[in-house]
């Protein structure tokens, strides 16, 4: 890194990350013959924080003795398109946030991304609510929603917001869809399984990977995904038939073309 003049970091707000980021500065600073104050001049140090710095890394940096070297940016990115279907903040520690600490920065960077949503695909008409933080949510947004000019035309009817503090069960009950089988078997990672050929075709001898994509376009995936077991049990026989009916018509109508063409 020595003869680096720029020094870029892009991190998610914890306080871990920045103080890994004093250590390497602190580093740097013992290479250049401990001239900090030329280090400085000749190293310029920028943290990104995705999707905006809280109060906690405000603090720390502030009491840092590295504090001069930082130089802070905000990367807003809200929302994370996950499927078709599936839009995520990725906030993975917002709820020990919300109950054990009450850091509400995860209600402030939802409340942004609803707006955001709202500002690309028209106010949402009807928002509910179910537990004490979901009601905060929503006159958060009612706030916010006077001082800017949506457009009227929605897209999207409804909202609810969910406070899973009303219910702690549902997360630990088991997914019994086909979905949750191929992620539990597999693990599914940004759409994607990798899949042993020798599964998709038992006579293979290779013991080569193959990658499937999970995506709306694969209509038969997408009308199976949300299936529970006994559904699959009772569907997958029925489309093996159809399937082995087809390729028999086929064979026929191959063969009967073949005859026709000798004749």
């Amino acid at each position: 890194m020595a003869g680096c003049p720029t020094i870029i970091y892009i991190i998610p707000p914890k306080k871990a990350c920045l103080e890994i980021i004093d250590k390497h500065i602190e580093g740097n600073n013992k290479k250049s013959d401990d001239n900090k104050e030329e280090a400085r001049k000749t190293i310029e140090y920028h943290i990104i924080f995705f999707p905006k710095i809280n109060l906690e890394c405000e603090n720390y940096i502030k009491d840092s003795y590295n504090n001069a070297y930082f130089n802070k940016h905000n990367l807003n990115m809200d929302i994370y398109p996950l499927d078709h279907e599936i839009l995520s903040l990725e906030l993975n520690q917002s709820f020990h946030e919300l109950y054990a600490t009450n850091n509400y920065n995860s209600l402030f960077l939802l409340n942004r991304a609803i707006i955001k949503y709202e500002t690309v695909f028209g106010k949402i008409k009807y928002k509910y609510y179910l537990g004490s933080l979901g009601k905060k949510l929503k006159e958060l947004l009612e706030d916010e929603e006077k001082n800017i000019n949506l457009d009227e035309e929605q897209s999207t009817l409804a909202c609810i917001l969910f406070d899973r503090s009303i219910d702690m069960i549902t997360p630990l009950i088991t997914n019994n869809v086909y979905e949750a089988l191929l992620g539990d078997n597999f693990n599914i990672n940004l759409n994607e399984i990798n899949v042993q050929v020798k599964m998709l075709d038992s006579n293979s001898k290779s013991n080569s990977i193959q990658i499937i994509y999970l995506s709306k376009n694969d209509k038969f995936y997408s009308k199976i995904k949300d299936y529970g077991f006994n559904q699959i049990r009772a569907y997958l026989p029925l489309r093996l038939q159809e399937q082995n009916k087809i390729i028999e018509e086929s064979k026929k109508r191959t063969t009967d073309l073949v005859k026709i063409q000798k004749d």
